[in-house]
């Protein structure tokens, strides 16, 4: 109990400044006793709130820490990644000029071998040509052969022809004998 109640409650008279005095503090007691609620209220609320945000802080911090790893995880695995493609470009390149020079050898190599099949195929046509050429003066000589083969054969018929008659007449008693 208050003052201001005790006094009223020891039976001094009541009068009207008093029941008034009374009554503005009552109604100020009132609302410093709203206030005093709602700051312990705003308080609570705060503290409350306050203690969510240290939640949350410790959440994003952890969260960040997770992040701060994940990244630092992707940083080296793309690291490892750039570094393997630098030395997979390196040993392409290197495979690169392997097969240029293996691909200017044998370029070189069909270079040669074109050149020789065009020797031989230039051989071989004048060889074609040559046996041709033989052919057809075997096949003219021939001809001649022929000929002169008929010719002689004519001739050795027409000699033969002569020597019988020759041979009949020297068979035949001449006429000069005959006389």
């Amino acid at each position: 109990m208050n003052e201001v109640d005790k006094y009223f409650t020891d039976g001094v008279p009541v009068n009207e400044n008093i029941l008034g005095i009374k009554s503005r503090y009552e109604i100020q007691e009132k609302d410093f006793l709203k206030k005093i609620q709602r700051l312990n209220e705003n308080h609570q609320e705060e503290t409350e709130h306050k203690a969510e945000l240290e939640e949350q802080i410790k959440m994003l911090k952890s969260k960040a820490k997770d992040l701060d790893t994940e990244f630092k995880k992707a940083e080296y695995e793309l690291n490892s990644k750039v570094d393997s493609l630098k030395e997979m470009k390196i040993r392409e390149e290197k495979l690169k000029d392997i097969m240029v020079d293996d691909l200017k050898m044998k370029q070189e190599l069909l270079k040669d071998l074109l050149t020789e099949n065009l020797k031989f195929r230039r051989a071989l046509e004048k060889e074609v040509i040559t046996k041709e050429k033989r052919w057809e003066r075997r096949a003219n000589e021939k001809k001649v052969l022929k000929k002169e083969q008929k010719v002689n054969a004519d001739e050795i018929v027409r000699l033969k022809e002569e020597v019988s008659q020759l041979e009949n007449r020297a068979n035949f008693p001449s006429e000069i004998e005959k006389l």
